[in-house]
């Protein structure tokens, strides 16, 4: 089912050159859409981002997460933890800058059709319950991309094992 939302006319639309009316457009439509689906995120727009913070408790057990998500058509979105502050360590599947990793984006980058309510907060929630249980036993049983090395292409004839 498609949802319509009205895109409202403000004065900071005439800043913008018509070329980035679009991208004021998909940023309007995602706040939309993570108010509706989340109402305890706080969404604001600043300029041509979009910026989503709030807490997230994964599970009946875990503990608390204060989140932000940053977001810029058609740039993938960046996560951090805000509260409790969580060291950025690769075994947790996070980027240098304390980002959390997501997704594989060498395997799939990110897609200008995905939405951040039925992608990047789902997925944060999944990574928050994997976070705790790497806490808990050592290991990172989320599904995992390798940080900081290049994959190779397709396997070398010489590397097949027949």
């Amino acid at each position: 089912m498609v949802q319509e939302f009205q895109i409202p006319l403000t004065s900071s639309m005439a800043k913008y050159p018509r070329n980035n009316s679009r991208k004021y457009t998909k940023v309007v439509i995602e706040k939309e859409f993570l108010i509706k689906a989340f109402p305890f995120l706080g969404v604001q727009i600043k300029g041509l981002r979009l910026i989503a913070r709030g807490w997230i408790k994964p599970s009946d057990q875990s503990g608390r997460y204060r989140i932000e998500v940053e977001y810029e058509p058609w740039n993938a979105p960046s996560v951090h933890v805000l509260e409790p502050q969580i060291d950025a360590d690769i075994n947790a599947h996070m980027y240098p800058d304390g980002g959390l990793c997501l997704y594989d984006w060498h395997e799939q980058p990110w897609q200008d059709r995905w939405h951040l309510h039925e992608t990047i907060i789902p997925w944060t929630a999944e990574w928050l319950v994997f976070y705790e249980l790497l806490l808990i036993t050592g290991t990172w049983y989320g599904i995992s991309s390798m940080h900081g090395i290049k994959k190779s292409s397709e396997p070398r004839i010489s590397d097949r094992q027949d």
